[in-house]
């Protein structure tokens, strides 16, 4: 039974695929030459290290690196390979990353480490230290901007014999000169050593001894100079190399300072080349300078001018800008020489191995120029320059950047300086053109304002360019803390409080031991007083008293922490007057202040203002009695004599008022110990007057123009006091066309008023009130909001209806 139906199943079986026999036949046929094939190849072979490094040298060739770099990579997968293949794989990957590099502008930070990494992977790994290596491994590091590494590495590949002796030596030469700290002695071994060798390349031999002349010149050795061309004339003349030969001797009397033979041999020269040669860019340039250093600079310009014009492009065309800016600032065109400058300064860096120029060129050309217009006192100049210059720092060069910021921020603080000294100045010369009345006088800025406006944006720069300082030498405490004192002092002087508070409490951190503690604290205080912050002010003050009595700086704190008191009301009159006295009246260990000292002047004209505030005239009299009489040219003078004058006053108002006044035995005293002060007020105002209208209307502070205002007033009043109303009326009427367009003349109009109804004159009363009514339209609404009390122009309108419509002067 299953014999049969196994038959029968191959039947069917058969009978199933008759009409698609090809397939089985193309199966069976492609199996038959698999096996074939399989009989007839060798066995397989494994490649041998060698043989996969060659591979990888061939990739390597043909461009393949990215091949090379993942065939690399899978063969350092394997753990177990010997650590002499595993360093030939490391050198290959780091030779594979350096191909794919060196021809980019720009480098892949990441890339040229992994260069370095593994170079010295491989040496670890036993391989030997190939000149090669050394070489990449020093335009690696040339890369990333680490000169000392790359000029360690490129001398290694020099010792260990490289064929590129001269190029690396050349390499070596242009990053030390642009080390500020590089040493001269190690430049001058590598030019040196080309010029020793009889081998080099002539072109090279040439590009060395133009380095030797430049280094000779700088040590002023010009003898050697001579010697030196002499020595390497016949080598370059016989390498066809005449002309450069002519260069190099036009270069040497230029730098020894015979600029008309140098002349003589560069014109020469230029009628004998090509226009567009490299070497006739190179003579127009050194003519040009020869001309510049002649004190020419009007033919320098025209021979730069020329360079730009026949190289349009490239360093030659760099330097003839470079060359333009440097005599259209010796020809005073500042703005354009600034503008060709800033052109120069960012492109500069592409040309950073020229001989010709470079970001260190421009940035010597800039500094040169800020020097010199320094020198000659124009300082705006000089800072727009050397902000150039400072840009073209190198990154990382911490000294050199130290350098220039400290530079930069002295030299805006002497522009801030010189803007007080000419704001200063200006507002002692008579001046017409600024209105002192009508709609212009409350709306433009007052030109000292606007001045002084402008040296606080100086000081703002300076601070913050010393604040940039001492983060630059941060690692350097000291010298940090004292450019971090600076700022702050300057964010002071630019009334940029808040700035400067932040800055001295960083610094109270970072140098709570420094001798500059107790001024700080002092500035603290001052800082905090300015934006009204008076509690804080004070326990500033306070902290400078306890910590460091005996300092100058605590002893300078007393007058303010007195003002501070006095602006926390009248509930601290009594410590702000006890904080005076220990200044004024009572002696110290050290013995009392001298009177010249500038702390009593301080504390006398602060206690002056005490007492006129706490409305004690007679203490007052007498602090101010002894201000007039020791300080008569203290600027505040006019303070002085208008708050004496004000003190004068109240205690006559004070003794007339009195109850001894109305008795018949002391009364005719009385009443004349207060007609005698009233006449020594009036004086006073009197004075107060005299002083200020000498000065300049658009110099005076705003408290000065009420001082002034209100001595009118206050004059005038003392005559009505003395109820000498002709006179009084005089005054008043004085006051009124004095400030005919300002709201005061309404107080010295109804003053008028008073002095017609005491008088009994209605009839001048009345054209009086018609005459402040026309007033009152030529007087600019906004005026009303200057003086204290605020009143409306509505108010004064309502007011002077009142009256008349009230008939107060009807017959």
């Amino acid at each position: 039974m299953l014999r049969t139906s196994v038959k029968t199943s191959l039947h069917d079986l058969r009978q199933s695929i008759a009409s698609r026999w090809q397939m089985p036949l193309l199966a069976v046929s492609i199996v038959l030459l698999a096996v074939a094939f399989f009989r007839v190849q060798p066995p397989a072979v494994i490649p041998s290290f060698q043989q996969q490094m060659d591979q990888i040298a061939a990739l390597q060739k043909g461009g393949f690196l990215s091949e090379a770099s993942q065939m690399i990579q899978g063969l350092l997968m394997d753990q177990g390979r010997p650590k002499d293949e595993r360093g030939r794989l490391h050198q290959a990957m780091a030779e594979t990353i350096y191909l794919a590099e060196e021809p980019l502008r720009h480098h892949d930070p990441e890339n040229i480490k992994r260069i370095i990494r593994n170079h010295r992977r491989a040496m670890a790994q036993g391989t030997a230290a190939t000149a090669q290596m050394h070489e990449q491994m020093g335009y690696a590091f040339t890369w990333l901007s680490n000169p000392d590494e790359a000029v360690d590495e490129f001398r290694k590949a020099i010792e260990a014999g490289s064929e590129n002796t001269a190029r690396l030596r050349r390499e070596i030469v242009e990053i030390l000169r642009g080390v500020q700290r590089s040493s001269p002695q190690l430049l001058t071994e590598q030019v040196m050593a080309m010029l020793a060798d009889e081998k080099v390349d002539p072109n090279d031999l040439l590009w060395a001894a133009e380095q030797r002349i430049e280094l000779y010149s700088q040590e002023n050795k010009h003898e050697e100079i001579h010697v030196l061309i002499e020595k390497i004339g016949p080598r370059l003349t016989q390498a066809g190399l005449a002309p450069q030969l002519a260069y190099l001797e036009a270069k040497m009397n230029s730098l020894t300072g015979d600029y008309a033979e140098a002349e003589r041999i560069l014109l020469g020269l230029q009628s004998k080349l090509d226009t567009h040669s490299d070497l006739a860019a190179r003579v127009r340039w050194l003519l040009g300078r020869v001309h510049f250093s002649d004190g020419r600079p009007q033919e320098a310009l025209s021979v730069f001018q020329d360079l730009v014009q026949v190289q349009p492009s490239g360093e030659f065309y760099l330097a003839g800008r470079l060359g333009m800016a440097e005599c259209l600032a010796a020809l005073h065109h500042i703005d354009e020489a600034a503008a060709i400058y800033e052109e120069v300064a960012g492109a500069a860096a592409r040309y950073a191995g020229s001989q010709i120029v470079d970001r260190d060129a421009v940035r010597a050309s800039l500094t040169s120029l800020y020097a010199m217009l320094r020198t000659q006192g124009r300082l705006e100049a000089a800072a727009r320059f050397l902000r150039l210059a400072t840009s073209l720092v190198p990154a990382g060069n911490e000294e050199m950047e130290a350098f220039y910021l400290r530079n930069l921020a002295d030299l805006y603080v002497s522009i801030g300086d010189e803007r007080v000294v000419r704001a200063e100045a200006d507002a002692a010369k008579p001046d017409t053109t600024f209105p002192t009345t009508g709609p212009a006088a409350s709306t433009q800025p007052r030109p000292y304002d606007a001045a002084m406006a402008t040296a606080h944006d100086a000081f703002r720069d300076a601070a913050e360019t010393y604040l940039r300082l001492s983060r630059v030498l941060l690692m350097k405490p000291e010298a940090s803390g004292e450019e971090q004192w600076k700022a702050a002092v300057q964010f002071d002087r630019a009334n940029l409080p808040e700035r400067s508070i932040a800055v001295f409490q960083d610094f109270l951190q970072a140098h709570s031991k420094s001798t500059r503690v107790p001024d700080v604290l002092r500035r603290l205080g001052q800082a905090h007083q300015s934006l009204g912050q008076f509690k804080q002010a004070i326990a500033r003050y306070e902290e400078n008293q306890q910590r460091f009595p005996r300092t100058p700086a605590a002893m300078r704190s007393l007058v303010p922490m007195a003002q501070c008191l006095m602006a926390l009301g009248p509930s601290h009159y009594g410590q702000a007057e006890k904080t005076l006295l220990t200044i004024i009246d009572q002696p110290s260990k050290e013995g009392r202040y001298d009177p010249e000292a500038l702390e009593y002047r301080e504390a006398l004209f602060v206690m002056a203002d005490l007492y006129d505030r706490w409305d004690k005239p007679e203490k007052a009299v007498s602090r101010l009695e002894e201000i007039l009489e020791r300080y008569p040219r203290d600027p505040r003078i006019a303070r002085a004599q208008f708050v004496l004058a004000n003190s004068f006053r109240k205690s006559a108002l004070e003794i007339l008022a009195s109850p001894d006044a109305s008795t018949q035995q002391s009364g005719a005293l009385s009443v004349a110990t207060g007609a005698e002060r009233l006449k020594r007020a009036e004086e006073l105002y009197s004075e107060v007057i005299h002083t200020l209208e000498g000065r300049r209307p658009n110099s005076l502070k705003p408290i000065e123009t009420l001082y002034l205002k209100y001595s009118h007033l206050c004059r005038a009043d003392c005559a009505f006091d003395l109820k000498e109303y002709d006179r009084a009326m005089s005054l008043y009427e004085e006051a009124a066309r004095r400030f005919r367009r300002d709201p005061v003349s309404l107080s010295a109009y109804v003053q008028i008023l008073n002095c017609y109804q005491r008088m009994g004159k209605d009839a001048e009363a009345r054209a009086a009130v018609q005459r402040v009514k026309w007033l009152l339209k030529g007087i600019p609404e906004e005026r009303f909001d200057t003086l204290p009390g605020r009143q409306s122009l509505a108010y004064w309108e309502g007011f002077f209806k009142w009256v008349e419509d009230s008939k107060a002067f009807e017959p």
